[in-house]
C-alpha cells in the first residue's frame, strides 16, 4: 500500500521547515530526535527524492530544508529496488517516507546563520550550508563562541554548558554523499569535523585565623588553562557493489598550563 500527501494541501508559514510541514500530516507524529511514526508504524528510512543520504542524519533536512520546496510525501513498504544500479538501494527494506521536491528545487542550496554579541565583548557565531543534487549532497557547519558552551552538530546543534571558568569553543565539519546513478560504479559517503576548546579557570580565595597573639591572613590564587583540539573523519567507498573501502582517522592534542600561589 502507498500513501501520498500533497504538500500543496497544507499550510506553510513563511520560514517553515520540513519538520513543521510533516507535523501537519494526518496520522503522522514526529519527535524532536527525528523519529517519525505514520499510523503507529515507525518510519525506518527517510528518503529525499528517493535517496537515503539523510536517513542517518535526518535532522539536517528536518530542521533546515525549507517547506516551500516540497512537492509531496510518499509513504510505503520498501522491498528493495531491483532496477537500481546501486547495490545499497537494491537491498533496502522497511517502512519509508520519501520526500519529493518540486522540479525546480531538485538542484538547490540553502544556508542560514546566527550571529550575536554583547557589550561585555562576548560573541556567538553559527553557520550552516546545504547543497542538494539528484545523486549527491554536501552539508557543512561552523560555530564559535565564548559563552562557556561547546556545540556539537548531529543534524542539529546541541550545546554542552560548562559550569565554571571561561571557555572559548569552535567547531566545523562537513558531510557528503555521492552515488554514481548511471552505471553504479561507486558510492561515496563520509564526514570530517574539527573541535577546539580553550578553557581558562581563575580562582582566588582569602582566609583569616584568629589567635590570642593576633590574627593571621592568607590569600590563594590559581590560574589554569587547558587547550584541546581534536579532528575526526570517516569515509566509505563502495566500488561496483562488492568492494568496500573505509578510511577513518581520530586525532587530538591537549595542553594544560597554570600557576598557583
Amino acid at each position: 500500500d502507498t500513501l501520498v500527501y500533497d504538500a500543496a494541501d497544507f499550510r506553510k508559514e513563511k520560514g517553515a521547515v520540513l519538520s513543521e510541514l510533516i507535523n501537519q500530516l494526518p496520522g503522522v507524529d514526529i519527535s524532536p530526535n527525528g523519529t517519525i511514526h505514520v499510523g503507529g508504524k515507525i518510519i525506518e528510512e527517510l528518503l529525499l527524492n528517493g535517496k537515503d543520504f539523510f536517513d542517518k542524519d535526518r535532522n539536517t533536512i528536518l530542521d533546515n530544508l525549507p517547506a516551500f520546496m516540497v512537492k509531496d510525501f510518499t509513504v510505503y513498504e520498501h522491498r528493495g529496488d531491483s532496477t537500481s544500479v546501486i547495490e545499497r538501494e537494491r537491498s533496502h527494506k522497511g517502512f519509508v517516507m520519501d520526500v519529493r521536491l518540486k522540479k525546480e528545487y531538485e538542484r538547490n542550496y540553502s544556508a542560514n546563520a546566527g550571529v550575536g554579541g554583547g557589550t561585555d565583548g562576548h560573541y556567538y557565531l553559527s553557520l550552516f550550508g546545504l547543497l542538494i543534487n539528484p545523486n549527491s549532497r554536501l552539508s557543512g557547519f561552523a560555530t564559535s563562541n565564548d559563552l562557556n558552551q561547546s556545540e556539537i552538530y548531529n543534524g542539529y546543534l546541541s550545546a554542552q554548558t560548562h559550569g565554571s571558568g571561561e571557555v572559548k569553543s569552535s567547531s566545523a565539519g562537513i558531510k557528503y554523499n555521492w552515488d554514481d546513478d548511471k552505471k553504479g560504479r561507486f558510492t561515496i559517503s563520509g564526514r570530517a569535523d574539527i573541535r577546539i576548546n580553550d578553557y581558562l579557570n581563575l580562582s582566588s580565595g582569602s582566609s583569616e585565623y584568629f589567635y590570642s597573639s593576633g590574627n593571621t591572613f592568607g590569600r590563594t590564587f590559581s590560574n589554569t588553562q587547558n587547550y584541546k583540539k581534536s579532528f575526526s573523519t570517516y569515509n566509505n567507498m563502495a566500488l561496483f557493489g562488492n568492494l568496500n573501502i573505509e578510511f577513518m582517522l581520530n586525532h587530538s592534542d591537549e595542553e594544560t598550563t597554570g600557576e598557583s600561589a
